[in-house]
């Protein structure tokens, strides 16, 4: 008996120990669901989260594709007024344009004169997104520039000896084209013509555009035109000034160093142009410089070896010359130029030579030496009151220019042009002869013209603008 009271005794204490198990089981229920609730709560708000995020970053894409296509609208919307004649900004002052697209934003643009071009600043909103666009805006060639070669002389015929050659049409003064023969230079056994030659009654050429352009730079120099926008301010240096990122603020309009400019590292100008006046600039080796920056020295400007320019504006009252071994994409304005043997000015490069009022510079002229190269724009511009070898375009052999030489003057064409020539003359000197209108050894190309070549802004009477290059 007393084995089965035992018995019992312990069958009742293991349903008392399985009651207090379940009951220390029913007690942890209700934090675990308190548990898997929170977990769920916070990966559904993580959830919807992430979906808040990727619909804000999706309209904040949207808002920046419709903004920049906004300020790309502002830009073509600026070059139809300026097709039109509805809106003709001057030398110095600039244009402000605002564009309504309704929903897909808005632009307010600014357009001026940069160079030989036109320089037009557009910002598109969409919202609270903003995006800039910058573009230099060029001229569609002109008829003129469909021909090989547009000869603007009344007076005498086009004489073509030796290894001349011209591929494409010919337009001359009434007195035509013929060959003839010199010492080492035999006449060819026909005309090196391939193409039509038509003869006008007066063939004349208009650069009156472009003469404002540097006249304007000129009056600048001479403290009797003033640089006025609406962007910024001057300021002025009584000594050397030393150009970098850090000396100069986007606010900076202008600046006018009484001494010289040093060039000697990276310099990169953001969207609003700078102009600086300086009496020299000095590159040093390994410098660059990049964006729309307008330098205009007194005295001569040399570009050394090694150095890289982009976009920028050189004008000097005198000289520039650009060595061998440098990267070079803008505008160069001076009486004289030279462009030296292995250097090459990448396109849209522009190189335009002017006749000085300063009576110490005798002549004026552009020269390139064997193995350069130039792609864009040659231009002599004169008041035809020098001697012919005073403006004179020398384009030695081996010398190569793709796109136009455009010339007042004389040209010594003894290099090819991949393009066309618009000149008023041809020269060269074999002692004891001077022979004008004569090509010896030039090669001018016309089919070789890229489709996409523009020219400068201004010349004749063409209102069909482009863009030249986006920012």
């Amino acid at each position: 008996m007393k084995k089965k009271g035992e018995h019992q005794l312990f069958s009742k204490l293991i349903l008392f120990g399985r009651k207090i198990i379940l009951k220390k089981q029913e007690g942890f229920a209700l934090p675990s669901v308190l548990y898997m609730i929170t977990i769920l709560s916070l990966l559904i708000l993580s959830i919807v989260m992430l979906k808040y995020f990727y619909q804000q970053n999706a309209l904040l894409s949207v808002a920046q594709v419709k903004s920049d296509y906004a300020a790309i609208d502002g830009v073509n919307r600026a070059i139809v007024e300026l097709n039109s004649h509805a809106i003709s900004p001057q030398f110095g002052m600039e244009i402000a344009r605002e564009y309504d697209f309704g929903q897909n934003g808005k632009a307010v643009v600014k357009i001026q004169h940069w160079g030989l071009y036109y320089a037009i600043f557009s910002e598109g909103w969409v919202g609270r997104v903003r995006t800039q666009r910058h573009a230099v805006i060029a001229n569609m060639p002109t008829s003129q520039f469909e021909n090989a070669l547009y000869f603007a002389n009344t007076e005498h015929q086009l004489v073509m000896t030796g290894s001349a050659q011209i591929k494409g049409n010919v337009i001359t003064g009434i007195s035509g084209v013929t060959t003839g023969t010199i010492a080492n230079f035999p006449a060819p056994l026909k005309k090196p013509i391939e193409g039509n030659i038509k003869r006008e009654i007066s063939p004349s050429l208009s650069l009156g555009g472009w003469k404002q352009q540097v006249e304007y730079f000129a009056k600048i120099q001479k403290g009797e035109a003033q640089i006025s926008s609406s962007w910024g301010n001057s300021k002025y240096v009584g000594s050397s000034f030393i150009l970098d990122n850090n000396s100069v603020t986007d606010e900076l309009n202008s600046i006018v160093v009484n001494g010289n400019l040093v060039i000697n590292n990276y310099v990169k100008r953001r969207p609003k142009p700078l102009y600086i006046l300086c009496n020299r600039v000095i590159f040093e080796q390994g410098a660059e410089l990049k964006g729309l920056v307008a330098i205009l020295s007194r005295e001569e400007i040399v570009v050394p070896h090694n150095v890289s320019i982009q976009s920028a504006i050189l004008f000097s009252s005198t000289l520039v010359q650009v060595d061998s071994n440098c990267t070079f994409s803008g505008q160069i304005l001076a009486p004289a130029v030279e462009i030296s043997s292995g250097a090459r000015l990448d396109y849209p490069s522009t190189v335009v030579s002017f006749q000085s009022d300063d009576s110490k510079i005798a002549g004026q002229g552009i020269t390139l030496r064997n193995g350069s190269l130039v792609e864009g724009a040659l231009a002599l511009l004169t008041e035809g009151n020098l001697p012919i070898q005073n403006t004179l375009i020398n384009i030695e052999p081996g010398a190569k220019v793709t796109g136009a030489v455009v010339c007042e003057g004389a040209i010594t064409l003894d290099g090819s042009v991949a393009g066309t020539v618009l000149t008023k003359e041809f020269y060269f000197y074999e002692a004891p002869t001077v022979y004008m209108g004569w090509i010896r050894t030039g090669h001018i190309n016309r089919e070789e013209l890229p489709l996409s070549y523009l020219v400068p802004t201004g010349f004749g009477k063409s209102n069909k603008l482009d863009v030249l290059e986006w920012y």
